[in-house]
């Protein structure tokens, strides 16, 4: 049985933490507060928050959580993400919350950063885009 099979609380509110498919990641998002918690095998946060496609939705409220890792019941230490952005790391797992205001701020950022550049070769993108879906297919 996975881990995934168990419901999980969301650190951050008394939600739960529901599995999504995002293309090849499979996220753990809260329907309540936004947020989402990675795990460490998934990549790091900057690469998940930029390959997720569209964010978790908030629909309720966003205080309340126990602030513990959903998987290990540890208490999450803020660790900075990107330049200044704050997410919840756990020590056991290595596993990370990040908030919905954290997923916003490091998609700005990192959609700053795109805006910055100034050639990107389509071709190279389309075949890495090909390798990507040929990889995960099997999955």
């Amino acid at each position: 049985m996975s881990y995934r099979a168990a419901a999980l609380r969301c650190p951050a509110c008394p939600g739960q933490l529901e599995e999504q498919i995002r293309g090849a990641l499979h996220v753990d998002a809260c329907r309540d507060c936004g947020g989402l918690f990675i795990d460490w095998l998934d990549g790091s946060v900057g690469d998940v928050v930029n390959r997720v496609v569209t964010p978790p939705e908030a629909t309720g409220t966003q205080q309340g959580g126990d602030g513990a890792c959903p998987h290990c019941n540890v208490g999450l230490e803020p660790e900075v993400a990107g330049d200044t952005t704050t997410i919840l790391r756990c020590g056991s797992c290595a596993g990370a919350f990040v908030s919905r205001h954290a997923f916003n701020e490091l998609r700005g950022r990192a959609a700053a950063r795109a805006d910055q550049r100034t050639s990107v070769d389509p071709f190279l993108t389309r075949v890495l885009d090909a390798l990507e879906r040929w990889v995960t297919f099997g999955k």
